[in-house]
């Protein structure tokens, strides 16, 4: 029995719907399996380089000579690291902006991926990090722990500075224990460490160990390899959306530039001679072709540390995966990191296996073909469905956002306007539009400058065509009407840079300028009076000296009876009086001076380079009679290491001196007085006076160092003070850059001690410090 015709008819129309979904499943297959083409062929591959160019990018260079790049399809551009405004670009910056699109990068692109950029690799190049720290070979560094204790250059957040941490962390040292020593690259980088002024660089070993052979100088070297800190050198990367865009255009562009990689390390002086020929380098570098041949020895080691064994560019994912996790036990990254901790192989981006798993998918796309254009129309219509709900949400959250931020203009005190460049009005707050003396809706789409005097005007649309060329805030002030407003452009800016508009803010801050004013004129009124407070007491120094000179003069005489007896015995009696209150009054006098000098600003020193020993014999000159007088034993210890300082000769002098004098006033009778030199960790050196008299309590430790205050021990005291010394002492070895430290207790003495900075302080290099105290009587 025949079928009915309808059933025909749609059995026909079902078998040639199958054939024509089985033609295109095969085409679109056949597609698949086509070489893929991009844009990038079409147009030079930018390879952003590191540094400048060197032999460090050698095989690189002898790609692209050779003709290994054309060769493969690829124009290829050599981007050197430094832009033509002499500023370092960042390499991973640049890759993932798409600037360029493969970078040569190292621990540099873990960071990146720590922050979110999906960058792999794709060949690693140097097997090992140029990453190495340099000391000059007398300095003491044995191991890691003796970092602490040297001036230690660190350029914080750079590459270096990261395995330099992460070494530290693997040894259990805290980075922050090293504080970075300062540094100036201005005669040559090596300068500092060569004349002594730091102890400790960090460098590479491409190029840091030249500077060093030209100047001569004898190194040793730390490298975080000794503390199994194994990190990859150079290393070609890209982004993953580009690789996975182009694996056969990034296939071809890894296996040139090994083959370049190849060439280069058999031929290497014909690379040096091309590379000095082509380029000039960015940096100065005296004789840039000796440079380039001390490169191939280093260079050679990083890309072939184990000769054959390994081949040029090998990639271990485990390697990157234990760089990531030592980087994250160093509180450098976090723990994710675009999914490297879970996959090792999630850094490394393999064009073949990337291709087999894109065929595969496409296999597995054709079984599954026909369901699936079967759904398409179903699939496409929740699509639109779902798309209007999302736009409608969309539109719903930009309306609120706009309504948000009008409520956050309006309700911003200072007055707010959003300018295009050539002035129109896009947006502004109801204080900008009463300082135009306008309502909102007559200045939104005008031009303020318009509406503004002529001279206000132009200037204020060069300041804003300022902000918008440069990309830079601009901020100025102008006086209009008597009030005075301080103004700020604001450009706004994408990815790509200004997009020829701005938002300025506007104050009026008439009365803080008037403030400012004020306070000033203050000022100046306090400066006036302190200079005549320093000037009269100048005057009443002079003039009193006269007459004291006069009767210390005098009164001497007759204490002496140097022109017979004066007769009664209590003549003798008020002349010792008289020259003991003249002598006091006059220490008096010269101490307020030179207190007023200092406080003025006036005090004229001379720093110049002083032998310890011999400022401490001549100050202990002075008060040797006293101290014998009352049986003071005088003794002083001077560590051999320090034997001179940088000081004012007569400002050091007087500062012993005082501290002396206070030693021998409250020291009583067959007491001990030390003076002593010794270092401080930080490289300072503490000049010591110390006493085994009644003590200072601590309530009066502060008051004694303010002029006029005297501590209980000094208001008791049968020998008067001024209550200026330690005042003096402490304004002067402030000058020196120093400080005054008082270490008593009552009835167990007292010792005082001048610190001064390390800059200061002359170290002898041939002596070694004591096994035992060396102490000698004065």
């Amino acid at each position: 029995m025949l079928p009915p015709l309808a059933s025909v008819v749609r059995a026909r129309r079902g078998q040639g719907w199958r054939r024509l979904r089985q033609w295109l499943a095969c085409a679109l297959g056949f597609l698949a399996l086509l070489p893929s083409t991009s844009a990038a062929d079409e147009h030079p591959l930018v390879l952003q380089l590191r540094w400048d160019h060197q032999f460090q990018f050698a095989g690189f260079y002898a790609a692209q000579w050779q003709g290994f790049y054309e060769e493969a399809g690829l124009a290829v551009e050599l981007r050197p690291a430094f832009a033509a405004d002499g500023r370092l670009i960042n390499v991973t910056e640049a890759v993932e902006s798409g600037r360029a699109q493969v970078g040569i990068g190292a621990a540099d692109i873990l960071l990146a991926r720590a922050q979110g950029a999906d960058l792999v690799v794709l060949a690693s190049l140097f097997q090992h990090s140029a990453v190495t720290f340099f000391a000059r070979a007398d300095t003491r560094l044995e191991t890691l722990a003796d970092l602490p204790d040297l001036r230690v250059v660190r350029r914080t957040g750079d590459l270096v500075d990261v395995e330099f941490q992460v070494m530290l962390a693997a040894e259990g040292i805290a980075p922050d224990l090293i504080a970075p020593a300062p540094f100036s690259i201005r005669d040559g980088y090596l300068a500092d460490l060569a004349a002594g002024r730091v102890d400790v660089m960090p460098g590479y070993s491409i190029g840091t160990l030249y500077d060093a052979m030209r100047r001569g100088l004898d190194l040793k070297t730390l490298s975080p390899r000794t503390y199994g800190i194994d990190f990859y050198g150079d290393s070609l990367f890209t982004t993953r959306a580009f690789a996975e865009a182009n694996p056969a255009l990034i296939d071809r562009f890894v296996t040139a530039s090994l083959r370049g990689w190849h060439y280069a390390l058999d031929n290497p002086r014909e690379i040096v001679a091309r590379i000095a020929e082509t380029y000039d380098p960015a940096f100065p570098i005296d004789d840039y072709r000796a440079f380039l041949d001390f490169q191939v020895g280093p260079v050679t080691r990083l890309v072939e540390p184990f000769g054959e064994a390994v081949e040029i560019g090998h990639v271990n994912p485990q390697r990157w995966r234990r760089m990531h996790e030592l980087m994250v036990d160093a509180g450098l990254i976090g723990g994710g990191g675009a999914g490297i901790a879970v996959d090792p192989a999630g850094v490394f981006f393999d064009p073949e296996a990337f291709e087999n798993r894109r065929r595969e998918a496409w296999l597995s796309w054709l079984q599954f073909g026909g369901l699936a254009m079967s759904g398409l129309a179903l699939v496409l219509a929740g699509l639109i469905w779902t798309l209007r709900r999302s736009v409608a949400r969309a539109t719903g959250t930009l309306r609120d956002t706009e309504a948000h931020l009008s409520a956050l203009i309006e309700a911003s005190p200072e007055a707010m306007l959003v300018l295009e460049r050539d002035g129109t009005c896009l947006q502004l707050n109801s204080q900008a539009a009463n300082r135009l003396g306008r309502s909102v809706d007559a200045c939104v789409g005008g031009n303020p400058f318009d509406w503004l005097p002529s001279g206000i005007a132009a200037s204020r649309r060069a300041r804003l065509e300022e902000a918008i060329d440069t990309g830079t805030a601009v901020r100025f002030q102008d006086e209009r009407l008597g009030r005075t407003f301080d103004h700020i452009i604001v450009p706004a800016t994408d990815a790509a840079g200004p997009i020829g508009r701005a938002a300025i803010f506007s104050r009026d801050v008439t009365q803080w300028r008037q403030k400012e004013q004020e306070l000033r004129r203050a000022w100046e009124q306090a400066d006036q009076a302190n200079r005549a407070k320093s000037e009269f007491v100048a005057i009443m120094a002079h003039e009193l000296r006269t007459p004291l000179n006069a009767i210390n003069g005098f009164s001497e005489v007759m204490t002496h009876k140097l022109f017979g007896p004066l007769g009664d015995p209590h003549y003798e009696d008020y002349a010792r009086d008289i020259h003991y209150s003249g002598q006091h009054l006059l220490a008096l006098i010269n101490d307020l001076l030179d207190l007023s000098t200092i406080e003025a600003g006036r005090l004229q020193l001379s720093f110049e380079e002083i032998v310890i020993a011999e400022a401490v014999e001549a100050s202990l000159a002075l008060v040797r009679e006293r101290a014998t007088s009352k049986g003071i034993i005088l003794t002083t210890d001077l560590h051999p290491a320090y034997q001179a300082v940088e000081a004012d000769s007569r400002a050091l002098k007087q500062m012993l001196v005082n501290l002396l004098s206070n030693a021998v006033k409250f020291t009583p009778q067959g007491g001990h007085i030390a003076v002593t030199a010794q270092g401080l960790p930080d490289g300072a050196l503490a000049l010591a006076v110390s006493d085994t008299g009644m003590g200072i309590s601590p309530e009066d430790l502060e008051i004694v160092v303010k002029p006029f205050q005297q501590g209980w021990a000094g208001r008791r005291s049968p020998e008067r003070g001024t209550g200026l010394g330690l005042t003096l002492v402490k304004s002067l070895i402030e000058i020196h850059g120093g400080r005054l430290e008082l270490d008593s207790r009552p009835g167990c003495g007292t010792e005082a001690r001048l610190v001064l900075p390390a800059a200061r302080v002359r170290r002898s290099s041939s002596s070694a410090a004591p096994s035992e105290p060396q102490a000698r009587s004065a």
